[in-house]
């Protein structure tokens, strides 16, 4: 039998099979934010941010939750995905930094325009 295996299929099994690579070679550090977002979102105290400043961190939990809304469930707020996304900048996502430290303020120039 002859499978015929298009384009725009092998792209999407390659991106899926790339996606498990990475997933896996970064599983201790997705694991030690999550547990550290969730923590940081059931305590008393606000954590302290590593990567974003206080009011960086407000828009990004603003941004996230929009996404993400509180409604009859948990919301990327009560989540603490912001916590999630701070400690992913300075651990296993390094390399977006320069995304979130250009494309925030930029994103509040277009949205004051």
């Amino acid at each position: 039998m002859e499978a015929s295996v298009s384009r725009r299929r092998f792209l999407a099994q390659g991106a899926g099979g790339l996606s498990a690579v990475w997933v896996s070679a970064h599983w201790p550090a997705l694991l030690a934010a999550a547990t550290h977002a969730r923590h940081a979102a059931q305590s008393a105290a606000p954590a302290k941010f590593e990567f974003f400043a206080a009011e960086e961190a407000k828009e990004i939990d603003a941004i996230t939750s929009r996404i993400i809304p509180s409604d009859e469930t948990p919301g990327a707020h009560e989540a603490g995905v912001v916590y999630f996304i701070d400690r992913g900048l300075t651990t296993f996502d390094v390399d977006n930094q320069k995304t979130y430290r250009e494309g925030l303020p930029e994103l509040q120039a277009r949205v004051t325009e």
